[in-house]
């Protein structure tokens, strides 16, 4: 019947955006064996005073280090503004101008043995910054510089003996560490204000490429002991994301392994096993790195070496994750041709409800021939009422006369929900639709926020999100057609008809009512032509009768 359509349908969307939340993309963790340890010492010689060219001489900005207060620079290009720290010589944090500056939290960089040790400025100009230290007799110097016009960075570090005997120096460097504290929180592109990041936490993720698998762990906001990991295979890459952005640092040297080291709940550690180097004097060991900071798009990350498109995936499951990326590639193949982001949802969805059409079609029509049995069906229910077996196989008998499949109706329709999953992600998480408008919404990733208000109201909190409320009439009245000639005098059959005419709508409105604009746009087309499919139903069956 078709009350068991509507059913069938809205708890498939209630699985998927549930799903969406508990499950986001992620890779199942890889097995990977420990090998044996390869030798691995890069040292280059140079003279004690060849450092980085600065104001003061190498050896004077490292002494000046040791009791300078901890300092915040700033280095940039056209695409990012990148924050970072003399405590450690680290990136503390990432703004991207394109992207209204909106914040990403991320630490990397630090020469492990002194990530608490404070550098000095040896010299800085707009896209390029230097730091030293001395420490012990080993002066570090570490420098950053940005590509022009590009979202990556080129992060080098030398570690260098100054003493006149021989020293033993780790060189090992922590290319991710992350602060839940951080991370739960981000900044209101459009009043500047902290807010908590609510949802999107289960989407922060950590993750290392390493001998062709990716090795990944969501909800990375919090971390447990049980995450503590040393392998020893080398790590192309270590990564980091969250619903848009990534940051991605590829080591390039040669590395023995990686260790993920939640160091307590709020923090946790990744970086790259070295051997221990034994250095005479004027001699140096050089750790040089290539970041990527900017947007998921794999597109852009495949330009680069080192398999840095892997970070992306929608699901953990390979089946899944090829059809998110199937509609993602639709998308954006429209857009080529059409250039607003929209426009482009709206061609996506008649494209997928075009594809579906069939089995929606065979669906809605089986439905209505189920729906036509009920006088007959409700007849055989009180004649047989005390008997369930000889109930059963009298309806069985009916449906089979008719040449109607009692799965008919709701097959389809779970047929169809890996295509309902993979859409949802895609919609949820696509940087493309960040800050990109259509019609009156002003950003299709968040709420089409018609109107605000000044005060905040139950449900709805300060702003009028319209698209919402359209599915919820488009529903309603789908639902109304479908109940339309259905005559039933059972009561458990009246509530559940209540139940999807009226609250369910309501429900499914209450759902989407902050979500981002562009889910709304896709499900406000779906029921628009499901509406449609409906009405072609039923001609078909006027013109059967």
């Amino acid at each position: 019947m078709e009350k068991r359509f509507a059913l069938a349908l809205g708890l498939s969307f209630l699985f998927f955006v549930v799903w969406g939340r508990i499950f986001p993309a992620v890779n199942s963790p890889v097995s990977l064996q420990q090998t044996k340890t390869i030798e691995n010492k890069e040292v280059a010689s140079f003279s004690v005073g060849s450092a980085e060219p600065a104001p003061q001489s190498p050896i004077q900005a490292a002494e000046s280090s040791k009791n300078i207060p901890e300092e915040v620079l700033t280095i940039e290009n056209d695409k990012i503004r990148v924050f970072i720290s003399n405590l450690g010589a680290r990136i503390v944090k990432v703004e991207f101008k394109e992207y209204a500056g909106e914040e990403f939290f991320v630490n990397s960089g630090a020469v492990l043995e002194y990530r608490t040790k404070t550098y000095a400025i040896a010299s800085k100009d707009g896209q390029k910054i230097s730091l030293i230290g001395r420490f012990e007799g080993v002066s570090v110097a570490t420098s950053y510089e940005l590509s022009e016009n590009e979202y990556t960075i080129f992060d080098k570090t030398r570690i260098l003996n100054e003493t006149n005997e021989a020293k033993v120096v780790n060189a090992e460097i922590e290319h991710v560490y992350l602060d839940g504290e951080w991370l739960k929180e981000t900044v209101d592109a459009t009043t500047g204000e902290k807010k908590d990041i609510g949802r999107d936490k289960n989407l922060l993720e950590y993750s290392i490429y390493s001998n062709g698998n990716v090795l990944r762990k969501t909800g990375a906001f919090e971390f447990k002991e049980k995450e503590k990991k040393q392998e020893f295979l080398s790590a192309e890459w270590f990564g980091y994301r969250n619903r848009y952005f990534c940051f991605i640092s590829r080591p390039d040297y040669t590395n023995e392994g990686f260790v993920v080291n939640p160091i307590d709940k709020n923090q946790l550690s990744l970086f790259a096993i070295s051997k221990e180097v034994a250095l005479n004097r004027g001699e140096a060991v050089e750790r040089n790195s290539f970041i990527y900071v900017g947007p998921q798009k794999a597109s852009d990350l495949s330009k680069y070496s080192g398999n840095l498109e892997k970070i992306q995936v929608y699901f953990r499951f390979e089946f899944l994750d090829a059809i998110a990326k199937i509609i993602q590639d639709a998308i954006i193949f429209f857009h080529k041709g059409i250039p607003n982001w929209g426009v482009c949802i709206i061609l996506v969805s008649i494209l997928i409800y075009g594809l579906m059409y069939p089995l929606t079609f065979k669906s809605l029509l089986s439905m209505k021939k189920m729906q036509s049995l009920q006088p007959k069906i409700q007849t055989i229910r009180e004649k047989h009422e005390e008997n369930p077996q000889k109930l059963n196989q009298e309806i069985m008998k009916l449906y089979a006369e008719h040449k109607i499949n009692p799965l008919g109706g709701c097959l389809p329709i779970f047929l169809q929900m890996p295509i309902f999953i993979g859409l949802y992600q895609v919609l949820w998480r696509s940087v493309w639709f960040k800050g990109a408008g259509f019609l009156w919404i002003k950003d299709l990733s968040e709420p089409d926020r018609l109107m605000l208000f000044s005060k905040h109201f139950p449900v709805v909190g300060n702003e009028l999100n319209i698209l919402p409320l359209v599915m919820m009439v488009l529903m309603f009245v789908q639902q109304k057609m479908s109940t339309r000639s259905m005559a039933t005098t059972d009561p458990n059959q009246l509530a559940q008809q209540k139940m999807m005419t009226t609250i369910f709508p309501l429900f499914l409105g209450f759902i989407f009512y902050k979500l981002a604009s562009g889910l709304s746009l896709y499900f406000t087309m779906f029921y628009m032509m499901s509406i449609v499919s409906q009405m072609l139903v039923a001609k078909h069956m006027n013109k059967d009768a």
